[in-house]
């Protein structure tokens, strides 16, 4: 398509986000954009005849390690945007600073850990121990070849084109789908969309590269500015009027910016044009270095060189403006830029009993939940399996226990018998969840995992030592199933 056919193209496009207006967001809002991409996945397919296994695996790990574990989202709110080809792109509201900081601070830990579970094999253990159908895979080819980066940055949604237009804002819109029924596919137009997708090329693996934007809120903020890295500046084709753009990375892993060569590969840095440049530029020579940069801290200090920037550019309204919104849209508590989804959320706790020594498995909290520390471990329903297989895979691979549900055998379907039903206000839906009843099998050492740091198996007289510190009806529920036995593990002949 020539210049001329691709710019009617989008005024199309433009002109069909104007008339359908309703599907406009109605208000000023900012939306957070994240992406992770798998490194080296076409050289891996070349060497790996189970490849579909493997991506598929590591695409759905990145999904659910974004949506969080046992029902608590890492990123609360978050959406699953698009998949393109090995990349994963995710959307979400920010309605605070304190959000945008706790957002991006969860998209590197998970890029981090991902990136060591496949440097270190245990990735491969994952895997394998969901495929024990002689299917093998090698770990020189996944420790080798393949490896996880990440990219974010922010963006002004305007609910008015013409708006928009005026400031350069981002216009959200939606197509008509072609099912009476369907989902119409979400599209957002705007420069700040073409710099995100521009600058993820300068991410690497293990790494999470965040526009300016983003790095000069962080840069304010003590506890996030320390993990600022300049990394240098390249032109992002058509962004900034094609004038240099800061590459920072946040890496949390890294206290200089000076070490950041040594945590990668020896031939990573020798074929790598932009990671050789920047090893290349901290050997100054007389305070210059070898890209031409003055060895100074408007061009190495992440903090200094921000606020220049932006002075230079006269970007700092725009951040004054990106504030302000965020102020305006927490004190309204609005939360409506993204399509609300009408997919009902279930969720799964379970009451794990080893039937023979009458004790009860609790799961320890990292973090303090309401008044909550103490539980009994939680799996979400997914559409693509059954209620049985998801549950009882989710509580071996997180608790470490293998447990048989308690089917309703009266049906002809055997389905789990609910003890109880349990709602989670998440604000704005209300999430569903099922009391499940379960014996276990086998016990299997617990690692620690990002949700949870300890598992212990109380009897019916340790109960309440626990109950003051835990889930709703964390004692009643105990007490129900350990007064009941004969309700729940002897069969009726």
């Amino acid at each position: 398509m020539n210049k001329e056919g691709r710019l009617k193209a989008e005024a199309e496009v433009v002109g069909n986000a104007r008339i359908n207006k309703s599907q406009e967001c109605s208000h000023e809002g900012i939306c957070l954009f994240f992406s992770f991409d798998i490194v080296n996945s076409t050289m891996y397919k070349s060497r790996e005849r189970n490849w579909i296994i493997v991506i598929e695996t590591l695409l759905n790990m990145i999904k659910d390690s974004v949506i969080g574990e046992n029902g608590d989202p890492e990123i609360p709110d978050v959406r699953l945007w698009r998949t393109l080809g090995d990349e994963i792109v995710f959307v979400v509201d920010v309605n605070s600073i304190i959000e945008l900081e706790s957002y991006v601070e969860s998209i590197g830990t998970i890029t981090r850990m991902i990136e060591k579970k496949l440097s270190k094999g245990s990735f491969l253990d994952e895997l394998q121990g969901q495929h024990t159908n002689s299917i093998k895979f090698s770990i020189q080819h996944i420790s080798e070849y393949l490896s996880v980066k990440s990219t974010a940055w922010i963006t002004i949604i305007n609910g008015d084109s013409e708006r928009a237009t005026e400031y350069n804002d981002t216009v959200k819109f939606e197509y008509q789908s072609t099912k009476k029924d369907g989902e119409s596919p979400i599209e957002y137009l705007g420069q700040d969309m073409d710099m995100g997708f521009r600058l993820k090329n300068y991410t690497r693996q293990g790494r999470l590269v965040i526009s300016s934007d983003i790095a000069y809120i962080l840069s304010k903020r003590e506890k996030h500015s320390k993990y600022l890295h300049v990394l240098g500046y390249e032109k992002l084709k058509g962004i900034w009027d094609d004038k240099e753009y800061p590459i920072i990375w946040y890496d949390k892993g890294i206290s200089d910016s000076s070490n950041i060569g040594d945590s990668f590969k020896y031939h990573n840095i020798i074929k790598d044009k932009f990671l050789k440049k920047y090893i290349e530029s901290i050997n100054n020579n007389n305070g210059v270095s070898v890209q031409g940069l003055p060895i100074d801290k408007y061009y190495t200090n992440a903090v200094s060189a921000l606020d220049k920037v932006y002075s230079d550019r006269n970007l700092k309204k725009r951040i004054e403006r990106i504030k302000s919104i965020l102020e305006n849209n927490n004190s309204k508590e609005i939360r409506n830029l993204l399509p609300k989804d009408s997919k009902l959320e279930l969720h799964c706790a379970v009451v794990c009993v080893d039937v023979e020594k009458m004790k009860v498995m609790i799961i320890h909290r990292k973090t303090r939940k309401d008044n909550a520390v103490w539980e009994f471990g939680c799996a979400k329903a997914k559409n693509s399996e059954t209620l049985v297989e998801t549950v009882e895979k989710y509580y071996k691979d997180n608790y470490g226990v293998e447990i048989k549900l308690c089917l309703n055998n009266s049906r002809s379907e055997k389905q789990p018998r609910p003890l109880a039903i349990y709602e989670i206000d998440k604000g704005e839906h209300k999430a569903k969840g099922l009391i499940l009843v379960a014996r276990i099998v086998k016990q299997e050492a617990f690692q620690e995992n990002r949700g949870h740091d300890d598992r212990i198996f109380v009897s019916r007289n340790e109960i309440s030592n626990y109950s003051g510190e835990s889930v709703v009806d964390f004692e009643n529920t105990l007490v129900e199933v350990l007064d009941n036995p004969g309700r729940y593990f002897i069969e009726k002949r």
